[in-house]
């Protein structure tokens, strides 16, 4: 026993006294845990030189890297006051699919009704509509049901002295529905009236969703990424049936995309343009170099029995309306885009910028959609030009239907199939 614990001790000795380190005892160290960034929240609801309301979420990454990120679902909640605004109804709270239930079955609509009333119609009705006092017995039974209030966000339009709230939301009770509107006379007749305008829109139009001078470069030097059918995949994606090209040299494939499309029978329109001139015939003879002043391009668009746009101008310059035939819209230019009787166009840009914009045209029920129904669509102003944020411009009756139907999100989210997801792939030439 003792030789055993003399060995053993001596072994022991040794192995203690040794500079070797074995790697298998190493082990990773992640002091972090992976959360390397640091957050903050940022928001601002006030006047600076426009009123604004920003929500962000602020990152920063080793102290000197940062980057703001738009926090997505307040600045969503924010998009619809302003688009409730835009439509002529501050404080419109609407609930998601409202629209597209309301739509899809006869109704009933009861103004003002008493509880007792309102219990009696549905002896007879299985959906019923419903504008009421938020201040009557029946608006104060009813506003205590809504379970789709969004979050106060602190918005400036909440600060207004005259803001009031419009609630829409549904109540159901098995196969009866119950669509209710709150608010003031005058809130609850507009948003009636837009009701009505938008259903008649549906009724009457298609809805044609498209780009507008969307870019590839495809017989040029490309510095941007996608070639025009790669474009036209992810563009099929959302819903669209039309695209006006304007990369650089972008007009001299004009027809080779037409017949490319035509060949795999592509169910979409497509025409291209060089800005500011779009919709010729051919483009036969076009040097953009040596295109030096208007009147060069004036000349070029009437040749080509095509069409020539402009920004949009101060009053001083109204006099040179007549020589051009629509409007580059912008959102800073909002308010002549939609109350002036001219036609328009928004650019999408390229795929590396995002295709933000988009354009919807209402082609009236019944008639094929080609080339020149998408000219005669935009040149008589059934048309609206949707930019970041969802901002929507256009003549009256078009534009506060998309909001409507923006703000419901489930109609026009089937409407366009998005919720599918489809991806196109080129390989090779």
């Amino acid at each position: 026993m003792k030789q055993h614990l003399l060995i053993f001790t001596v072994f022991c000795l040794i192995a203690g006294c040794s500079s070797k380190t074995s790697l298998d005892d190493f082990r990773g160290n992640d002091e972090n845990n992976g959360k390397n960034a640091i957050v903050n929240q940022f928001a601002f609801n006030g006047y600076t030189y426009y009123w604004q309301d920003v929500y962000r979420q602020q990152y920063r990454y080793g102290n000197l890297y940062k980057v703001n990120i738009p926090d997505l679902e307040k600045t969503i909640i924010q998009s619809k006051i302003d688009i409730a605004e835009n439509m002529g109804i501050p404080g419109l709270r609407m609930q998601e699919g409202f629209f597209r239930q309301l739509a899809a079955a006869p109704y009933t609509v009861i103004n003002n009704p008493s509880v007792d009333e309102l219990q009696t119609a549905f002896a007879s009705a299985s959906n019923i509509l419903v504008f009421a006092d938020r201040t009557s017995e029946t608006g104060k039974k009813l506003h205590a049901k809504n379970k789709h209030t969004p979050p106060n966000l602190n918005s400036h339009q909440t600060k207004a002295a005259d803001y009031s709230v419009l609630e829409a939301f549904m109540l159901k009770n098995g196969k009866k529905t119950l669509y209710v509107v709150l608010g003031k006379q005058e809130q609850t007749d507009a948003f009636k009236t837009i009701l009505v305008d938008t259903e008649r829109v549906l009724k009457e139009y298609d809805l044609k969703r498209g780009w507008f001078g969307v870019e590839t470069l495809i017989k040029s030097v490309t510095c941007t990424p996608g070639n025009p059918i790669d474009l036209i995949g992810k563009g099929m994606n959302e819903g669209n049936s039309w695209f006006v090209f304007d990369g650089y040299m972008e007009f001299l494939a004009k027809d080779e995309t037409a017949n490319q499309v035509n060949e795999v029978k592509l169910p979409i329109v497509t025409d291209a343009g060089y800005s500011p001139v779009y919709g010729c015939e051919d483009y036969d003879g076009l040097q953009v170099q040596s295109m030096f002043d208007r009147d060069s391009w004036l000349k070029f668009a009437r040749e080509k029995k095509g069409y020539i746009f402009r920004d949009v101008y101060n009053e001083d310059k109204k006099n040179e309306d007549s020589y051009f035939d629509g409007y580059f819209a912008n959102t800073g230019n909002a308010r002549q885009i939609n109350q002036d009787n001219k036609p328009f166009v928004i650019r999408t840009g390229s795929l590396i910028d995002g295709t933000i914009n988009n354009m919807v045209l209402f082609n009236k029920k019944g008639d094929q959609f080609n080339r020149a129904k998408l000219w005669e669509a935009v040149l008589d102003r059934r048309a609206v030009a949707v930019a970041e944020n969802g901002i929507i411009m256009g003549p009256d009756l078009f534009r506060k239907a998309m909001q409507l139907l923006l703000l419901d999100r489930v109609y026009i989210e089937e409407y366009f199939g998005d919720r599918v997801n489809l991806t196109a792939v080129t390989e090779g030439y």
